[in-house]
């Protein structure tokens, strides 16, 4: 009687509960960019492309991203955190270059990263798909330049061998992060309603087409199964 109780209570014990359930994979997707950054570092690899295909076969194997997304929120907090973090080093460690090490050429590289080195190849990509120019050059316009331009000059400042080449590079990165903070900050709503306005007064078939969204290709993961 007494085994029976115990068997009882044990495979009630082994019913997981949704509220630790979810603990338990936020904690783990919170864990996993740690885990891999870490392990690779210590062999000697490239860290950020490990984290980065961390998450892709997380996002293929684990289905249930789909459905669950505060399994995110840990991750997503603490993200937010570090990127002040990053940009608090940035402005500490970067920006005094430019008071030092731009002119005028590599301010106009800075313009012409912001412009025709970003326009022109999204204006090729886009053609065939039909849509207007209005439409290509706001897609066009807003690529700003941030985080991530922010986190391979930091690379570049810990792995390479500082020297005036290195310092002009940096400076000049820092240029074009700056400029895009303050156009595309002060662009950004008065460009937004323009194209909206334009949207709804012209109502061009292809931009006002019904979006599809897209589909992971789970079926290429040889361990995913789909839920019955």
């Amino acid at each position: 009687m007494n085994g029976s109780k115990n068997a009882a209570r044990r495979k009630k014990s082994e019913i997981p509960c949704p509220g630790n359930v979810g603990l338990l994979r936020s904690l783990g997707v919170l864990v996993l960019p740690i885990l891999a950054y870490c392990l690779v570092a210590l062999v000697g690899a490239n860290s950020f492309v490990a984290c980065f295909i961390a998450g892709t076969a997380f996002t293929a194997a684990a289905s249930w991203v789909d459905v669950e997304e505060s399994a995110l929120d840990r991750t997503e907090g603490l993200s937010e955190l570090l990127g002040f973090a990053v940009w608090l080093v940035f402005g500490l460690a970067v920006l005094p270059l430019i008071r030092v090490q731009i002119g005028w050429q590599e301010l106009l590289f800075a313009v012409l990263s912001l412009t025709v080195f970003r326009m022109v190849p999204v204006a090729v990509s886009l053609i065939g798909t039909g849509m207007q120019a209005w439409s290509i050059a706001f897609i066009g316009w807003f690529g700003p330049r941030g985080l991530a331009s922010v986190v391979f000059a930091l690379l570049a400042i810990e792995d390479l061998d500082v020297d005036d080449a290195l310092r002009t590079a940096i400076a000049t990165l820092a240029m074009t992060v700056l400029l895009s903070v303050i156009l595309h900050g002060l662009t950004a709503d008065v460009f937004a309603a323009r194209y909206g306005a334009w949207i709804d007064r012209t109502r061009p078939p292809t931009e006002t087409a019904a979006a599809t969204e897209p589909r992971p290709r789970r079926s290429l993961v040889p361990w995913h199964h789909r839920p019955s």
